[in-house]
Order: C-alpha cells, then structure tokens, then sequence
C-alpha cells in the first residue's frame, strides 16, 4: 500500500526558456528561470482569446487578447509578461 510519505522527488535548472504547448488542446506551459506562465487559447466560435496566467509572489497575474496567436507570438508574450511581473519597480534595484 502506498503511503503519503512514499514519493519521490528531484528537482533541476531550469535552462533556456521553452514553451510546450498542444494546439490541439489549447492549453500550455511556459517555462523560465523566474517561473511558469499557464497558457489557455479559445477558439469556441464565436470568442478566439488567448490567455496567460502567472503566480508571482503570492499574487495572480493575467492578461487576455480577444485573438489566436501563433507559437512564436505566444512564447515571446509569455517572456514578456512573467519579465515584466518580475521586474522591481520602477526606482528600486
């Protein structure tokens, strides 16, 4: 019988940025030393949305585009987004 103590665990660095994504699901994940970007995409007619969420600090973030982006697009959105989010304020080091 397996017990909740009887996993096991590795972890490892994370090296160059990739998104790992299923068109077909509309659904992906965006990696990148600071963190994870969730990608979802709708394309239900009649709404086409692209949408990206990111956990930063104990606050939720998301954006979301009334548009279908390509796999490119969507990499370079979620780089973006989680550098943006991640970046101090404006003033501090």
């Amino acid at each position: 019988m397996v017990k909740l103590g009887d996993y096991e665990q590795s972890d490892w660095a994370v090296g160059r940025t990739y998104l790992s994504y299923d068109a077909d699901r509309g659904k992906g994940v965006y990696r990148h030393p600071l963190g994870l970007v969730q990608v979802d995409t709708i394309a239900a007619s009649p709404i086409r949305a692209t949408c990206l969420r990111l956990i930063h600090e104990g606050r939720e973030y998301s954006r979301r585009w009334e548009a279908i982006w390509g796999e490119r697009t969507i990499a370079r959105l979620c780089r973006e987004f989680i550098e943006e989010v991640s970046a101090p304020p404006q003033g501090e080091k």
